[in-house]
């Protein structure tokens, strides 16, 4: 996809032109705040695996699959997470802008296979991370991001919540409410100054309560979420309230169990996917 490459950001000159570029827009709008110099989002193309661009992935980072195509087929490899490499790029051209624009941010995401924090980079503190993740269908995959999380808040001042949480389940009846409250909580706690959640895709009979109870809590992340919920019930069903309370709480037991069970399994799965690399490994030392 022509509007989705993959560029080379640890390129001397590509750099350069980023910081031109957002200078430019800075003084065009001397109102923004930030400007975005996030990479390009999805698409078929892998990333640069240029030598200059390897020499910053360090092989003890997390370990991510990374998508590549041979003869038009999707494979997968493993690789360290990029996350020192999009780090560094983003302080280079945040130290560019500072330089004439001191007061003001870049924005970038802390997505894909650089969602995780760097290991070594020391990141810029005009740059402003958004940070995309948090899932309550998959524990284990919760637990690594609420560790992601904690680990962007001890390199950055300023971090946006951008999750894609309201596409999972497509429109099933997953109630989260309690994980979601503390989340957010904890979130507002640690740096967060903004949030984004894609998207509020309509699924008003089963996840209503999950919008309601988000709206209130970004309004005001230190309100109880018992009371919001009761609130939700007996605004939207009178009488009906305990009846309706109860369902709610039926649910959000089961969508707990559900998210324990495919992170069992998940958890499971990348343990073998780990032994057969370290089997590999032995192989290859063998040989």
């Amino acid at each position: 996809s022509p509007a989705r490459e993959r560029l080379c950001v640890t390129h001397p000159d590509l750099i350069a032109e980023v910081a031109r570029t957002v200078r430019a827009k800075l003084r065009e709008n001397p109102t923004l705040d930030a400007a975005s110099i996030s990479p390009n989002d999805g698409g078929l193309n892998s990333f640069c695996m240029c030598e200059r661009c390897r020499r910053m992935d360090p092989p003890a980072a997390p370990r991510v699959d990374i998508r590549y195509q041979v003869e038009g087929r999707q494979r997968y490899v493993s690789y360290p997470s990029l996350s020192d490499r999009y780090a560094a790029f983003y302080s280079k051209v945040a130290e560019l802008v500072a330089a004439e624009f001191p007061d003001r941010m870049v924005g970038a995401y802390a997505y894909s296979v650089y969602r995780t924090p760097p290991l070594y980079v020391k990141v810029h503190p005009n740059v402003f991370v958004g940070f995309v993740g948090l899932t309550y269908v998959n524990d284990t995959a919760l637990e690594r991001d609420r560790q992601s999380w904690n680990g962007w808040a001890a390199s950055v001042e300023k971090l946006l919540l951008r999750p894609n949480l309201f596409h999972a389940g497509g429109g099933l009846p997953l109630i989260y409410a309690r994980k979601m409250a503390a989340d957010i909580r904890h979130c507002y706690e640690t740096g967060m100054i903004a949030a984004d959640f894609d998207s509020v895709i309509h699924h008003w009979a089963t996840q209503g309560l999950n919008y309601y109870l988000l709206a209130r809590l970004l309004w005001d992340p230190s309100q109880d979420v018992e009371a919001i919920i009761e609130d939700y019930c007996r605004a939207g069903f009178g009488e009906a309230a305990p009846s309706v309370r109860a369902y709610y709480a039926r649910l959000e037991a089961l969508t707990d169990e559900l998210a324990r069970t495919i992170g069992e399994a998940a958890r499971g799965l990348k343990e073998e996917e780990l032994r057969e690399e370290e089997e590999d490994d032995a192989a290859q030392a063998a040989r």
